[in-house]
């Protein structure tokens, strides 16, 4: 691979030479269509950097059932070897293609040293690390520990804060990805609440007629 392929990684005036070689012959490059996934159980590589398109970084849960985490943009990092950034490997992670992507794997090996050898790469990791792990141990949480009850008001209420209205514009299908759990599921639940005079919903709109309750639960 040619160095100037790999100009856009944002660190690359940080590296030397020698690893500047390094990368040109442990890197390789992928293209990926719409909907494509990259798993981090990957035993080749370490990492892979984002020249171009988009990622959604996903925690699988139980029944194939999947939980938003975050998003990875162009020039992103999307770190594979958690276990060689934060001491433990994080399997259930995946990433998947939001638009049709084009990537550069660093193989494993690389990855530790360029970790170990180089500040400004090693800074880089753990501050989008410290970005991420935040959510994914929020979404552990709520998966694990909290109630399906509990997990849809969470979202309900974040979502009027962050749209600032009680009539949120969301899906069943949108709930469903941001907890983990079936679209099914979702609208069994959300007809209970309305029941309860929590709020109503029609398709792809919530309205939330109490709040309060809602954040009793």
């Amino acid at each position: 691979m040619r160095e100037e392929e790999l100009e856009f990684i944002p660190f690359w005036d940080k590296l030397k030479k020698s690893q500047k070689e390094m990368l040109c012959k442990q890197t390789k490059q992928i293209v990926l269509s719409k909907g494509d996934r990259v798993l981090p159980c990957n035993k080749d590589y370490g990492c892979f950097f984002i020249r171009k398109g988009g990622f959604l970084a996903l925690l699988s849960g139980e029944s194939d059932t999947e939980t938003e985490l975050f998003r990875l943009r162009r020039e992103d990092i999307g770190v594979l070897d958690f276990g060689a950034t934060c001491g433990q490997e994080i399997p259930e992670i995946v990433y998947k293609a939001t638009t049709n992507a084009d990537i550069y794997m660093i193989e494993k090996s690389l990855f530790s040293v360029l970790l170990e050898n180089n500040v400004f790469f090693s800074e880089y990791v753990k501050k989008r690390l410290l970005l991420c792990i935040p959510v994914l141990v929020s979404a552990i949480a709520q998966r694990d520990h909290y109630s399906l009850e509990k997990r849809i008001a969470t979202v309900l209420l974040s979502e009027a804060a962050r749209q600032r209205s009680s009539t949120l514009l969301l899906t069943h299908a949108a709930i469903a990805s941001k907890i983990g759990s079936a679209r099914e599921v979702v609208t069994r639940k959300l007809k209970e609440f309305s029941d309860a005079g929590f709020l109503s919903h029609s398709r792809g709109r919530i309205v939330l007629l109490n709040k309060e309750k809602l954040k009793r639960l």
